[in-house]
C-alpha cells in the first residue's frame, strides 16, 4: 500500500490546492452556514489556542481570528504552496508544514484542535498515528472538533485525480471515544454536497457527512464498575 502521507507531501497537496485556491478565503466560505463555527458558537466555546489540521493556507483560522482576536492559532498542512500563500495572506495565524502523524507543535498545547475533512486522506499505516499525535496536541478539558464523511460502515473510494490514491470514509471519532478519553458534546449530520443541507436517513453513504465536537476529560468515558 502506498503511503498516502508521502504521496501528499510530495505533489498531490500542492495540486489540490492550485484546485481549490480561489475558494479558499474567508470571505469567499459562507462561515454562518458552517458546522464547525456554529458548534463553536453553541457550545460558547472561547479558546485560548486553536489547532487545525489539514489548514490549507489557514482561511479557516483566519475568520476565526477576526471574530476572536485575542487567541493564538496554528494550522499544519502539507502543501508547501499553500503555507506559503498562506503566510503572505493571513500574517497573523502561524502556518506550519507537516502531516497529521507528525505535529510539529508541543504536548497538550490546545484548547482546541480541528480535522476537518482531514482524516480521510490519511495514510491507513499512520491512522492510529495521526489519531495519537492530535490528542497529544489538546489539553486535558480542551475540546475537538472532527468534520468528515460518515458512511454507515466505512468505505473506500478512489479519487479521481490520481491513481493508487483513495478517500477512506469512517467514522473516526469512533477512535478517540474509544480511548475513554474523549466525550461525545454534539454532532451534527450534513450532507457533503451542500453544508446547509441535514442527512437524512436517504442519503448516500457516499456524501453522509458529520461535524462532531468532542471534549477531552482524560477517563471521563468510563462509567463505574461494580
Amino acid at each position: 500500500m502506498k503511503n498516502q502521507d508521502d504521496i501528499f507531501s510530495k505533489k498531490e497537496a500542492d495540486a489540490w490546492y492550485a484546485r481549490n485556491a480561489d475558494a479558499l478565503t474567508p470571505e469567499a466560505r459562507e462561515m454562518r452556514s458552517d458546522l464547525v463555527e456554529k458548534l463553536i458558537l453553541k457550545h460558547r466555546l472561547h479558546p485560548k489556542r486553536v489547532l487545525d489540521v489539514g489548514a490549507a493556507n489557514g482561511w479557516r483560522l483566519e475568520a476565526m481570528r477576526r471574530a476572536r482576536p485575542r487567541a493564538q492559532y496554528v494550522g499544519v498542512e502539507p502543501s508547501a504552496s499553500a503555507v506559503a500563500a498562506g503566510k503572505k495572506k493571513f500574517p497573523r495565524i502561524e502556518l506550519k508544514r507537516g502531516v497529521a502523524a507528525k505535529l510539529p507543535v508541543k504536548d497538550a498545547s490546545f484548547d482546541l484542535a480541528l480535522a476537518v475533512f482531514t482524516f480521510h486522506w490519511v495514510s491507513r499505516d499512520t491512522l492510529l498515528q495521526s489519531v495519537a499525535e492530535i490528542d497529544r496536541a489538546i489539553t486535558d478539558g480542551g475540546y475537538l472538533i472532527i468534520c468528515d464523511f460518515l458512511p454507515r460502515e466505512p468505505r473506500k473510494n478512489p479519487y479521481r485525480y490520481r491513481p493508487g490514491v483513495f478517500t477512506y470514509k469512517a467514522d473516526y471519532g469512533a477512535l478517540f471515544e474509544a480511548s475513554g478519553n474523549y466525550i461525545r458534546v454534539e454532532r451534527v449530520y450534513t450532507y457533503t454536497a451542500d453544508a446547509k443541507k441535514h442527512a437524512t436517513a436517504k442519503t448516500r453513504d457516499d456524501f453522509r457527512a458529520a461535524a462532531t465536537l468532542y471534549k477531552k476529560v482524560i477517563g471521563g468515558g468510563y462509567r463505574p464498575g461494580a
